[in-house]
């Protein structure tokens, strides 16, 4: 494994890490609180539209990081199969 390979392996888990953690901030249980029992009125209603919406772009947000992570882990395998193949072409080569 390249210390290169290793790097991006390391970021994977810390994106996966945020990813979970803006999953798990109390905004986003918020709105099982905020229902029609709770408050009543034209801003009740616009203040629990903007709370989907910004839910809504911490979930997208959380998969942007995980599709990031994801991509960083194949290009960390495709890294390693480079330096196998490198460390096989110079056994071949010697």
């Amino acid at each position: 494994m390249s210390i290169e390979s290793e790097e991006l392996r390391r970021r994977t888990v810390e994106l996966r890490r945020l990813a979970e953690a803006i999953e798990r901030t109390p905004l986003m249980t918020l709105d099982r609180d905020v229902g029609p029992d709770t408050w009543r009125s034209p801003a009740a209603d616009d203040c629990r539209a903007q709370l989907s919406r910004d839910q809504l772009d911490l979930h997208r947000a959380a998969e942007d990081l995980r599709w990031s992570a994801y991509r960083l882990e194949r290009e960390a395998d495709e890294l390693d199969v480079l330096e196998v193949l490198e460390a096989a072409a110079r056994m071949v080569g010697a």
